[in-house]
């Protein structure tokens, strides 16, 4: 009997030890039921596709209703569910109109700056238009670049939109200015300069009865208080996580 046991335990332990181990391969949970099933499959696969890829798990996850905050939910919904330790997760709370990005391992310090900015650009535009498919895509895309450079080795930098803004500010700036100036210039009427200021009273207009001292300045010199800028935090698991999130 004791044989027979301790051949039982044997085959159960070989067994074990033949059967893979399967990490978490949802990389769209869509519990709030947001997209179509077509729109869910065609997601479903970029997502893996490129979390494959880049050895980083790239997630969305859409609730109906969460009783904690996004900040933590995010954090421990990736730490809990078998994704690797590189990667991010959008999640969408419906219930109370919350939306936040979870960074973690290398996308932590990726992430920060011009690659948050960059991936959650139009993300409360779309979530308020109820665009989600197209929010849900285009999160799936730029974490997509941000992290192929990650992976090279590169920090990501904006785009030059801004440089293209101010250029059109300025010019648009200008061409106002000009306008004004020439409608001020059209109305003003020929005269001469005089060489003393009481040529420019008339006789008997001024007459001061008060005289007294006013201070027209002052100089007030403040030192602004030091904030932290930093975003990263630990969860519940220990794990390093940055990221952000606002409402929509």
């Amino acid at each position: 009997m004791k044989n027979l046991l301790v051949f039982i335990c044997s085959v159960m332990l070989l067994i074990c030890l033949f059967i893979p181990v399967y990490a978490n391969t949802d990389y769209l949970i869509d519990n709030a039921d947001l997209l179509t099933e077509a729109e869910e499959e065609e997601l479903e696969a970029k997502l893996s596709e490129a979390s494959d890829r880049l050895n980083a798990d790239i997630v969305i996850l859409t609730e109906e209703y969460i009783s904690t905050d996004a900040e933590s939910y995010a954090d421990d919904y990736f730490d809990y569910n078998g994704y690797g330790l590189d990667g991010l997760i959008l999640l969408v709370d419906m219930g109370g109109r919350n939306w936040h990005i979870s960074t973690c391992g290398v996308c932590v310090d990726g992430f920060e700056g011009d690659g948050f900015d960059y991936v959650s650009e139009n993300i409360v535009d779309d979530l308020q238009e109820e665009n989600y498919s197209k929010c849900f895509n285009t999160f799936a895309d730029r974490s997509d670049e941000v992290i192929s450079l990650i992976r090279e080795g590169k920090s990501f930098k904006a785009p030059f939109e801004f440089f293209t803004t101010l250029l059109i500010c300025l010019v648009i700036g200008f061409v106002i200015a000009l306008i004004v100036s020439l409608i001020m210039k059209a109305k003003l009427k020929s005269v001469h300069s005089k060489s003393e200021a009481a040529d420019y009273l008339r006789n008997g207009s001024l007459n001061i009865t008060v005289a007294r001292d006013i201070f027209l300045y002052r100089q007030v010199t403040r030192t602004q208080k030091a904030e932290s800028s930093s975003s990263s935090h630990t969860s519940s698991s220990g794990r390093s996580h940055g990221g952000g999130g606002g409402k929509f």
